[in-house]
């Protein structure tokens, strides 16, 4: 399954409940869903094909020149999955950068991207679109961090 299919499933399950939390701004399902079928629909407006290469800009900032897969690339090995606490979430959405989070009964699913995450339940996984996207655009990209 696609992530664009996952997000369409979520988004009519729990529109709204929070999808995402970067730079101290929340965004539910719903408002998710809407920015990403926007950047793809001006995307496709544009022309853009799977191959071709795009940039990312960010605050006047250019954050990424590439095609898809080569921004894939920026974030592989850099993303984690952890089963945590409801203690422990705060802790790790001030420390990492959080690009998902799910939850299955009384267990807490966060998706997190870092160079490296020191956590004993730290699973790597596969990055997705989102996952790049996101670290591309945190505040220290440009910085060497």
């Amino acid at each position: 399954m696609r992530t664009t299919e996952l997000l369409g499933i979520a988004t009519a399950l729990c529109p709204d409940k929070e999808s995402i939390v970067f730079e101290g701004k929340r965004y539910t399902y719903s408002q998710t869903s809407e920015r990403v079928n926007r950047l793809a629909n001006a995307l496709i407006g544009l022309g853009v094909k799977t191959g071709d290469r795009v940039a990312v800009l960010h605050k006047g900032k250019i954050r990424f020149v590439g095609t898809i897969p080569e921004m894939l690339d920026q974030v592989r090995g850099k993303v984690w999955e952890v089963e945590a606490t409801t203690g422990e979430l705060a802790g790790l959405r001030d420390k990492y950068l959080e690009t998902a989070l799910r939850r299955e009964g009384s267990k807490i699913h966060i998706r997190l991207a870092a160079e490296k995450l020191d956590h004993l339940n730290a699973k790597p996984v596969e990055p997705s679109l989102e996952d790049a996207y996101l670290w591309l655009m945190r505040e220290d990209a440009n910085a060497g961090k």
